[in-house]
């Protein structure tokens, strides 16, 4: 789904410090970009949209479109919850792994602004079923 990171160039997605305004337009790229790549294959629309729009936000905040609510496809809606999950448990250059049930707590606290309260209940239901281990390897 970030297949565009590899148009964005390595100082601005490595950098260690807080982006500028200007480099925040050039990682918010990534998902045009990552649809212009997997475009000329033809063998996955639905895929594309997966690409294009992981990035949107539920009150409609997000990009690179501002689609809100219902207009964002479901499989897109799902994959920001997910793509936000992995980030937070993983190292970045710019901050350290969060632990897990706090990731859970930043998600379950943006349902209804940033992630359809919908996937978010959905997770919630699944990680009070299962070991939080089975989630993060």
């Amino acid at each position: 789904h970030d297949i565009g990171k590899i148009g964005i160039p390595d100082a601005v997605l490595l950098k260690p410090d807080k982006l500028t305004p200007e480099e925040v337009k050039i990682i918010r790229q990534h998902p045009v970009i990552g649809d212009n790549i997997v475009a000329p294959l033809n063998l996955l629309p639905r895929e594309r949209t997966l690409i294009l729009h992981h990035h949107e936000r539920w009150d409609g905040w997000g990009y690179p479109d501002g689609l809100k609510a219902e207009q964002i496809p479901l499989g897109a809606r799902i994959l920001a919850v997910a793509d936000s999950l992995e980030a937070m448990c993983s190292d970045r250059p710019y901050r350290p792994t969060m632990k897990f049930s706090n990731a859970i707590t930043e998600i379950q606290q943006c349902s209804g602004s940033q992630f359809d309260p919908r996937v978010v209940d959905a997770l919630s239901e699944l990680i009070k079923k299962k070991d939080p281990s089975f989630f993060i390897t």
